[in-house]
Order: C-alpha cells, then structure tokens, then sequence
C-alpha cells in the first residue's frame, strides 16, 4: 500500500512540474499576438493648388501671308453672346474682340470678330450701317462701329464725317471710342449690342474686362521699348 501511494503521489508531481512550462509559454504567447502591431506614421505634404488665371485677355503677335510672326502686338478675348435673324432666335454666338494701341503705324482700335453658331463667320455688306449700342455701368451709349469687308467690325476714331450716320459728331465718336476702352481697362463688363437692319440680324454679347488692363500695359511696355 505504501509503495502505490508513492507512485500516485510521483505522477502527480511528475504532471504538475510538466505543465507549468506549457500553459506559461502559451499564455506568453496569447498576450504577444493580442498586442497590435503599431502602423508606421504617414506624413501627406500637401501641395498648393495652381491659382486659376482669372483674366480673360491675353496678347499675341500677329502673322503674315507666309504664316511668319511681325512685330505687331495685340490684346485678345473670347466671349459668349447669342444672335436671331429671320431663320433663327437665340442661337449660339462667338465673339472673338482684338485690341490695338496707336502706334505710327496704326491707329488705336477695337475689332469684333463675329462667329454665328459659335463657327460661322458673320457677314455683312460692305457699306453695311450697323446700329451699335453698350452699356457700362447701367448707362447706354451709341456709337459708330464699321465693317472692313473681310472678318471684322471695327470700332475706332476716324476722321471721316458721321453726320449721316446718326447725327454723331467725330468728337463725340472719339470720346465714346475712349470710354468704352477705359471701362475695359477698368475691369468692367460691357454689354453690347449690334444690329443690322439691312438682313433684320441682331447680336447680343458681354465683353469682360477682367485682366484687359495688363494685356495693355504689356502691349505699350512693348513698343515703348522699340522706341
């Protein structure tokens, strides 16, 4: 009796020694993968935004016959506006407007640049009188404005007598000319309208002067130089 109390009591020591090892390493374990591994810090540098070029005027040189640039600079800017005639109401208008400063060469002028449907250039007979009508600042002025004969309607001072053109004087034409070019310069918008009688055409249009005041300055930083 005696030796099977020792042989229990040896198992059972034998059992408790065997697993403490055992239930230690597998609590160890457990508490290892239960802590989180820490992600690594991420920094984003943010980078700033382009600034958006709010002007609508810019300036370019024009070209000759053979596609070759000559020293003249202008200003340029593209504008939305609509036209009706007999065929069509309110449809889609393109109007490209082309500054040019006096200079010994030419005089100082603003040519419109009229495409119907946003592509088709308008026309218009060559001793057309067009009626042209803006307003700045809520106040409507009328002025004389003419067709080359090509591509554009030309608004400038002329020495020409427009007595029968509406009963307006060449100074009065020369101080609306400087008008309409100062609220442009001023950042203004202008609301424009042409009309011709003749084909019953009509023509609205909004010309924004936002940045036209430093495609000017660059335009007569320009020649001042060549002088």
């Amino acid at each position: 009796m005696p030796k099977r109390l020792l042989a229990v009591l040896f198992c059972l020591l034998f059992l408790t020694i065997g697993c403490v090892p055992i239930l230690s390493f597998s609590s160890s374990a457990a508490s290892q993968s239960s802590t989180p591994t820490p992600s690594p810090t991420v920094k984003h540098t943010s980078r700033p935004s382009p600034t958006p070029d709010p002007s609508k005027w810019h300036t370019d040189y024009m070209i000759d016959n053979f596609g070759d640039r000559i020293n003249i600079l202008f200003a340029y800017g593209s504008f939305s506006g609509s036209f009706s005639n007999t065929a069509t109401t309110s449809s889609a208008l393109t109007v490209q407007v082309y500054y040019y400063t006096k200079t010994k060469y030419q005089k100082e002028s603003i040519k419109f640049r009229l495409l119907e449907y946003n592509k088709i250039k308008a026309n218009f007979l060559s001793n057309a009188k067009l009626s042209f009508l803006y307003r700045i600042d809520g106040k409507t002025y009328r002025n004389v404005i003419e067709y080359d004969g090509s591509d554009y309607l030309v608004l400038a001072p002329s020495n020409r007598d427009y007595s029968t053109w509406g009963s307006l004087s060449n100074d009065q034409v020369k101080e609306r000319f400087e008008d309409f070019v100062n609220a442009l310069n001023e950042g203004k918008e202008i609301q424009c309208y042409i009309e011709d009688s003749k084909y019953g055409s009509k023509y609205h249009f909004d010309i924004d002067g936002t940045g036209f005041n430093n495609a000017k300055t660059k335009i007569e930083e320009h020649y001042s130089s060549k002088k």
